[in-house]
């Protein structure tokens, strides 16, 4: 079989067939907003990004680390999600002054200062950690880091009406705490059916849904928040506010070329049942033909989804496309140096996908739909072949 061959099926079979694995995050934005359209903008997209980063990253002591208070221990060897809460030294906030990848490091040396000292501002605590206030000024993008009684300065007050909450606001109480909106859903007459929380609270990041299917009725919002001294406040710099991709936490799989994240070559050994050898010959295709390359984290990772955004990136990789030129973006949600940004600007120009809409939505897993129709336009564009062709034909013949 052909080799153009073998790439469609690749995508065809390879990135749809197998068994979707969540998203570890639990605050979607893919239907959150309080304008009618449920359509966030930039600002509010990446400022639940930022949020999830913190929430989301995962981190392993190598040796028992107290909790805020010293309430209890993140125990060695076991596998933490999310960012410890404390009240340390202010160059050791993470990640304001302490950057997600250095915090890792800092975890993965036992002899660090993370595992011989206790930051002592009120409560004994983890040396390496961050409180409520610390977490929002970096969600909000904030240069520094500005405390409860501070973040009104920066922002408009919207009062205690929980029909004025919109994704990336936050419920703030000065001098006592502060908690990030990263999610609100609807029901069918358009009103909030549920509100998801982000917070940093002893002894981690938090995330809580209330309302419909959550942890606790909507209507604790209004009990623990809007009637108990907190007030809704929306960053006044709101759509300036950029997603900072980091290899050690890629939300939504959001791989980069640095990440070296997938090795198919490693995962060959650990397909021994009839599931997994039924792909084995397209995995060893991706593997040689260069698409996807670098060294796994997890082998049992082989099932996952696939971004609009990495598909791509994959398409102009493996079509050896000279995207060095592109530097203007079509949509206004993919910024041109984004690490798929020129993809996508390829992807446009020699006409895969309509750029005339505003955004792309670059981290939505895309479907088999969709690549079907991308794949066949490719495979037209590269034979010359009419737009009414036949595809079935087209495979028949084996084209490369």
């Amino acid at each position: 079989m052909k080799k153009l061959l073998y790439f469609f099926l690749v995508f065809a079979i390879f990135f749809t067939a197998f068994a979707s694995i969540p998203v570890t995050g639990v605050a979607s934005t893919s239907d959150s907003s309080c304008d009618n359209d449920r359509q966030l903008t930039v600002g509010q997209e990446n400022i639940v990004l930022r949020a999830r980063q913190i929430y989301e990253i995962e981190w392993t002591p190598l040796r028992n680390v107290i909790t805020w208070g010293e309430r209890g221990f993140f125990v060695a060897g076991e596998t933490i999600q999310g960012l410890p809460y404390g009240m340390p030294p202010d160059r050791n906030y993470v990640p304001l002054r302490t950057s997600f990848s250095e915090f890792l490091d800092i975890v993965n040396d036992r002899n660090s200062q993370f595992y011989r000292f206790v930051a002592e501002r009120h409560q004994n605590a983890p040396f390496y950690s961050l409180d409520c206030s610390a977490f929002v000024s970096y969600a909000w993008g904030l240069d520094e880091h500005l405390r409860t009684g501070v973040l009104p300065s920066v922002s408009t007050d919207m009062g205690i009406d929980m029909r004025n909450i919109q994704v990336g606001d936050v419920l703030n109480s000065p001098g006592l705490h502060v908690v990030l909106v990263t999610d609100i859903q609807y029901d069918e007459d358009n009103e909030i059916s549920a509100i998801g929380i982000m917070e940093l609270t002893p002894p981690k990041a938090t995330y809580t849904l209330y309302g419909e299917d959550g942890d606790f009725p909507l209507i604790d919002v209004r009990r623990r928040y809007l009637g108990n001294g907190y007030s809704i406040l929306r960053y006044n710099e709101r759509e300036s506010v950029v997603y900072l991709h980091d290899c050690v936490v890629p939300i939504d799989r959001d791989y980069c070329n640095e990440c070296n994240e997938i090795d198919f070559t490693s995962w060959l050994q650990f397909f021994d049942s009839p599931r997994g050898v039924r792909y084995l010959d397209v995995i060893g295709f991706v593997e040689q033909a260069g698409v996807l390359n670098g060294q796994s984290q997890k082998t049992e990772t082989y099932d996952f989804e696939i971004s609009r955004g990495m598909f791509a990136y994959l398409l102009s990789k493996y079509a050896n496309a000279d995207i060095s030129n592109y530097d203007e973006s079509v949509f206004s949600d993919v910024p041109i140096d984004e690490w798929y940004g020129q993809s996508i600007a390829w992807i446009v120009d020699i006409g895969l996908i309509d750029g005339s809409a505003e955004r792309f939505e670059p981290r939505q897993f895309i479907s088999t739909e969709e690549i079907a129709h991308i794949m066949f336009g490719y495979l037209l564009m590269r034979n010359n072949q009419s737009a009414n062709s036949n595809p079935a034909i087209l495979l028949r013949k084996g084209i490369n």
